[in-house]
Parts: structure tokens; sequence; C-alpha cells
């Protein structure tokens, strides 16, 4: 059930922020997108592999719920004071995360994953919006040959020709 209910977070948490921030209909934001999603699992994929050297208990195998909360932190800070709803309670957007985290140590889950999350989203925006502004450094940037995948120019109004299928011909 849990695996059921992190997979309808992901979803609904990837399509507010690809909707706010990387709108899908802009062939450079699908671009933006991607550089998103691939920084996150690679960060997470780093970050196993040295809890892995470690030995550190238990080990980090599937890391669907880091890439939830990865998420669902840089959603919450695009709007942080927007006020949401939680089980009738109303709080501030930037508080999801941890009332989440807080929710999953009451229900006696293990929160590693969910701290990684919250850790890698926080990179991400500190890497791509803090750093730009307070100190000037862009450390993070969408390569030029994502761009290049992404925008294909022709792709309004295009339509791939129906593939040839087996059979008899009946002449």
């Amino acid at each position: 059930m849990s695996f059921l209910f992190q997979m309808l977070i992901l979803g609904r948490y990837f399509n507010l922020v690809e909707s706010a921030q990387y709108n899908p209909s802009d062939p450079r934001k699908t671009a933006e997108m991607v550089t998103f999603v691939s920084f996150g699992a690679i960060s997470m994929l780093i970050i196993a592999y040295i809890w892995r050297m470690l030995d550190i208990r238990p080990p980090l195998i599937f890391l669907g719920p880091a890439m939830s909360f990865m998420v669902m932190y840089v959603w919450s800070r695009r709007d942080p004071h927007m006020p949401i709803s939680f089980w009738g309670f109303s709080i501030k957007s930037w508080h999801l995360p941890f009332v989440m985290l807080v929710m999953a140590i009451l229900m006696n889950s293990n929160p590693t994953l969910d701290l990684m999350g919250i850790f890698v989203g926080h990179l991400w925006s500190f890497l791509t919006e803090i750093c730009p502004q307070t100190y000037g450094l862009r450390l993070i940037w969408t390569p030029q040959f994502l761009y290049d995948i992404f925008d294909n120019g022709s792709a309004v109004g295009y339509q791939r020709p129906m593939p040839r299928t087996g059979g008899y011909r009946l002449n």
C-alpha cells in the first residue's frame, strides 16, 4: 500500500512542478525538466552508493520515496507561503515535506529515504536559485544537446506515418 501511496504522491507533485515551472508545451522547459529529474536521480544514486560503501543499514534499494520527497520539496519552495490543507489542517506549502516526514515517523516508517529526498531537493533549489542570485554562480545548467533533442521545430501538427504491418495481399 505504501508503494501505491508513494507513486500517487510522485505523480501529483511531478504534475504540479512540471505545470508550474517546466511548461510541457515549451520544448526548452521540457529539457530543463529532464535536467531536474536527471540531477535528482544521479544525486540519489551517488548517495545510495556511498551509503552502501559505508555499510550503513538498512541498504537503500528502491529510491522512489526519495524522488517523491525531492519533487515535493522543490514544489513547496516555489510558493512557500501558499496555504494548503493536510487532513483538515491548514499549513503553508513549505511545511508539507516535513509534515509528511513526521507522519512517516509516526507510522513507524524509516525516514532515511524521505530525508534523502528533502536533502537532494534542497540541493537542487540551492544550486539553481540561491547560488545564481546570491553568489553569481551558475553551477547547474541544462546542456545544449538536451535543448536540441526536445526542440524539433516541426512538432506542431506533425504526424508519423502509420507503420506497415505484415499480412497477406488480397489481390
